[in-house]
């Protein structure tokens, strides 16, 4: 697999003409039910740099952290950059049918606010200044399957590095490698998030955790994984390009747990080794039963300006473009890998 990832744009968003028509037979949902708490003192690393994402309703000076709020979760890259899901902080439009170009929400009708770390109380460490989504990002068909669904959160002000930590960096070629083994060994990996945790039968009950929870999941190889996300034969004539779009990797639960993302959880980080490997993406249910049946989380191994050490400074001098961006700026901000 090439890497490459020269540079940022900030650009208005590209339509595209394709078209295509997704019948599948399973939902899909961003929905870690079962999960069990865990806190900071872990030897984990994930907990530490792991944000909650709140809606900042009724929020002046003083917010106080309610589960009623999250709606997702992420991790922090830099004092002031936050990297989660596109689908956090971008929408799709009602065709059901074709790609559907994102549009970034409005900071001031949707502000964030984010809280780094377990710590389940107090005000927040920050608040959004603006929000940024993949170029390449874009929903597909009736179930809204999301390619390239990453996205950033740039802040109002800039977190003390001495009280947060940081999602580790790598090189592109460790970033490489660590997609390669992701997809070829069927390792367990760790999801952490304040998202869903109960289900009421084979519906997920949506009220998000109250504490950080975490999961363990199997990987799945690339080809399982393609059998599962590409197209019936049948359809050949809609199939989109795999290799293009499928920055994703699959996971489902180990046959003795019942872990997997809920609700709340997307976009937060997925750990192996206590490698940073991907953002959760997507639950896949059963449409006729709503079982669970696995799991798609984002590859970092494709943002590659945003988590290796390579970019760093670039990024650095990117993010302070915004220094005096606000939310009445009427330009869609999203991110360019080429």
């Amino acid at each position: 697999m090439t890497v490459s990832m020269l540079w940022w744009l900030i650009i208005f968003s590209v339509s595209r003409s394709s078209s295509f028509d997704l019948r599948s037979l399973t939902d899909r949902t961003k929905r870690i039910i079962y999960g069990k708490p865990i806190n900071e003192n872990t030897d984990y690393n994930s907990p530490k740099y792991v944000v909650s994402i709140h809606y900042a309703y009724n929020c002046n000076k003083l917010c106080q952290r309610s589960p009623v709020f999250h709606i997702c979760s992420g991790s922090l890259l830099t004092p002031n950059l936050v990297q989660t899901a596109c689908h956090c902080v971008a929408r799709f439009g009602s065709v059901m049918e074709g790609f559907q170009d994102p549009v970034i929400i409005n900071v001031w009708e949707h502000l964030y606010v984010i809280y780094v770390g377990a710590k389940v109380s107090g005000e927040p460490q920050s608040m959004a200044r603006v929000y940024i989504h993949h170029q390449k990002c874009a929903a597909w068909g009736l179930n809204r399957l999301i390619f390239h669904d990453y996205g950033l959160i740039v802040l109002r002000t800039p977190l003390d590095s001495s009280k947060v930590a940081f999602a580790p960096l790598y090189t592109v070629k460790t970033l490489t490698t660590m997609w390669t083994k992701m997809t070829t060994k069927q390792i367990v990996c760790l999801n952490v998030g304040f998202g869903a945790f109960r289900m009421n039968g084979n519906v997920t009950d949506p009220t998000p955790s109250t504490i950080l929870r975490h999961g363990w999941l199997r990987m799945w190889d690339y080809l399982s994984c393609y059998s599962e996300m590409s197209l019936p034969n049948s359809y050949q004539k809609h199939r989109f390009n795999y290799s293009e779009v499928a920055t994703w990797f699959c996971s489902s639960n180990l046959s003795n747990r019942r872990d997997r993302p809920g609700v709340g959880d997307s976009g937060g980080p997925v750990t192996c080794d206590n490698e940073y490997v991907g953002l959760h993406h997507m639950s896949i249910t059963r449409a006729t039963t709503g079982d669970y049946r696995f799991s798609t989380s984002m590859s970092t191994a494709f943002t590659a300006y945003e988590n290796s050490a390579d970019f760093r400074n670039s990024l650095i001098v990117f993010v302070k473009l915004f220094d005096h961006y606000g939310p009445e700026d009427s330009l869609t901000t999203s991110v360019s890998h080429q």
